[in-house]
């Protein structure tokens, strides 16, 4: 790449949910992270990833594309995925899982002073 093609990609930007201008080399980076990190069981990066770059998802433009692409879909797939199964768990109770499964996984029944946490 020729040093005016490398001074043009340093001069660019990209506009941000909030109105600000970030250069475009650090939105590329931090959209990768954000993509990267919602893999590890947190699909609410995916989400906050095209909250934040809302404008440039919308425009379609080319540098960041691929990863707020990516993370819209993958926010999309977990939450039709997580989504009903959470309300099933919330509704349902012991009828949808279980009363086994129920007692293992209710979060309400947890003695919380036993790990030390209680008052």
């Amino acid at each position: 790449m020729q040093p005016e093609q490398e001074d043009a990609l340093a001069r660019q930007t990209v506009r941000t949910v909030d109105g600000a201008d970030m250069p475009l080399q650090q939105a590329h980076r931090l959209t990768r992270v954000f993509f990267i990190a919602g893999w590890c069981l947190l699909p609410w990066i995916w989400f906050v990833n095209v909250w934040l770059f809302w404008p440039s998802f919308r425009a379609g433009s080319d540098p960041i594309k691929m990863y707020t692409r990516w993370s819209a879909l993958g926010f999309i797939m977990t939450s039709l995925v997580f989504l009903p199964w959470m309300v099933g768990f919330m509704i349902g109770k012991e009828s949808f899982v279980g009363h086994d499964v129920f007692v293992k996984w209710n979060a309400g029944g947890l003695n919380l002073q036993e790990w030390g946490l209680g008052v």
